[in-house]
């Protein structure tokens, strides 16, 4: 699942720093966690993009968000958005 962030973000935003952390591990036996087929449910993006810096971050975590509604219906159960302006 990380591969598959990091290929989307980088490919529809072109960022200048891109970093997909898969932080599954600290939310272990949380409930409703056990049903994904996969471990990695848990991620947080750290983004810096040009075309993001006009953008509000409201609109910043829809734009990702949007871009990533397979995930979130694959596996993703929660993303961090981290991001990084000039």
């Amino acid at each position: 699942m990380k591969d598959i962030i990091f290929e989307k973000l980088q490919t529809n935003f072109q960022p200048e720093i891109l970093e997909v952390i898969d932080n599954s591990h600290l939310h272990r036996g949380h409930q409703g966690i056990a049903n994904y087929k996969d471990n990695s449910t848990h991620f947080l993006v750290k983004i810096k993009a040009k075309q993001f810096n006009q953008l509000s971050q409201l609109t910043i975590h829809r734009k990702i968000n949007q871009l990533l509604t397979e995930e979130f219906k694959n596996g993703i159960h929660a993303l961090e958005i981290k991001v990084l302006k000039d």
